[in-house]
């Protein structure tokens, strides 16, 4: 039976005749399995497999089967899996996929901003510096400056408002 319990992850097997007393147990498991598991109990009563997660000292899984010998079942089989590696695993995929979709979201906002300024800043900057000598020196906001470009209305000796006077008078 000890050659059996040397597996991967396989931690033991025992076997219990039709009354539940057991014939032959892993070393490692006696303490554990000298009583017939209730996997082992729903197997022999159900005459099919049945399995159940057991928690200890470390959680294990019991799977047990019926065993038969000329169409009548004679006892029961019992493997014992070790599933701590199954937390293990568990823990180390949610850590690579958070990894992953940290990695991802830095390099998708990362191509947003170069898209952004390539597409809108680029281009505005250039609009703007082309159109700088355009734009009177002096101008000041109105508001900023204290209303004084609201105050100061232009004389009608004005050469701007020369032009539209005459056209109105030639009407």
């Amino acid at each position: 039976m000890d050659r059996f319990g040397q597996r991967e992850h396989l931690k033991g097997v025992a076997v219990y005749d039709a009354n539940g007393v057991s014939l032959a147990v892993t070393s490692g498991l006696a303490s554990l399995l000298w009583l017939r598991p209730t996997a082992a109990a729903h197997a022999a009563e159900r005459d099919a497999g049945f399995g159940e997660f057991l928690q200890g000292d470390a959680p294990i899984h019991v799977y047990a089967l019926p065993l038969h010998r000329n169409g009548q079942m004679v006892g029961t089989l019992a493997l014992v899996n070790e599933t701590t590696y199954i937390d293990q695993q568990v823990a180390h995929t949610l850590r690579d996929s958070l990894v992953n979709a940290l990695v991802q979201t830095l390099l998708i906002t990362l191509l947003a901003l170069i898209l952004v300024r390539w597409t809108l800043t680029g281009p505005l900057t250039r609009t703007a510096s082309g159109c700088a000598p355009c734009a009177p020196a002096n101008r000041t906001h109105p508001l900023r400056s204290g209303g004084r470009a609201f105050r100061s209305a232009p004389s009608r000796s004005d050469p701007s408002r020369a032009r539209p006077q005459r056209r109105a008078r030639h009407r």
